[in-house]
């Protein structure tokens, strides 16, 4: 009798023992989580510990805490085409709705927080901001709200000096000033070098003839990129 009384004794001290090594290793996991992940977590945690303590299945409470506002990687204030793919980070897991003028796209971030989609943009001036939502519904507050331009029409180009099929004579005419009309903010190039310009659109640059026939090509490109070319041919004879 007192063999099998001591034999049980020995069980329910091993079992003692085990629980009080598993208690230990939680009350470290619960202080590891205050200093690093703060209040909710250890709620969450402490939760767990309860339910174990209890012999209950384990479950999880709300954080309460909304994920970050998601942020969008580097976006151009200009494009010519209607797709444009947006990219950018929150919490992981997090759903995330992009908003584009009055329509929603929801895409879901990966495990590091990223997220990537593709959205439709209208002609003229689109904004666009974007919410996350984590697993526990709470909801993070609006993105910062980013302008961006569609336009798809070429920008309008007039060159004023020189006349096409214009002939020039002489070393004094052999610096050829070049002057004409764009849109404002574009760029202009004449045969690859770029023209000053000002707001209003007015460029001009100089550029040197050689003798015999001379091909001019002049470029301009607009902020979305849209171009428009034009050629004019001048003879030049020292």
């Amino acid at each position: 009798m007192r063999r099998n009384y001591s034999r049980l004794a020995r069980v329910e001290e091993k079992k003692s023992l085990q629980t009080a090594v598993i208690f230990g290793v939680l009350s470290v996991v619960v202080l590891i989580a205050f200093i690093f992940l703060g209040i909710p977590a250890m709620a969450s945690l402490a939760n767990f510990v309860g339910n174990v303590k209890n012999g209950n299945k384990t479950s999880f409470v709300n954080d309460g805490v909304a994920p970050a506002a998601p942020i969008f990687n580097t976006l151009p204030s200009f494009v010519s085409k209607e797709d444009l793919t947006v990219s950018g980070t929150t919490e992981a897991g997090a759903m995330v709705t992009i908003h584009v003028n009055d329509s929603d796209t929801q895409v879901e971030t990966d495990t590091n927080g990223k997220f990537e989609t593709e959205v439709n943009l209208q002609r003229g001036e689109n904004t666009i901001f974007a919410t996350a939502k984590d697993t526990d519904g709470n909801t993070s507050e609006e993105s910062k709200a980013i302008k961006i331009i569609l336009d798809t029409e070429s920008p309008d180009l007039t060159i004023t000096l020189p006349a096409n099929n214009s002939s020039f004579f002489g070393s004094k005419q052999k610096e050829l000033n070049m002057e004409g009309t764009t849109d404002s903010g574009a760029t202009v190039t004449v045969n690859n070098k770029i023209a000053s310009i000002d707001e209003s659109g007015k460029f001009k640059t100089t550029i040197s003839l050689s003798n015999g026939d001379n091909q001019i090509v002049v470029k301009s490109t607009d902020q979305s990129g849209n171009t428009t070319e034009k050629t004019l041919f001048v003879s030049f004879s020292e």
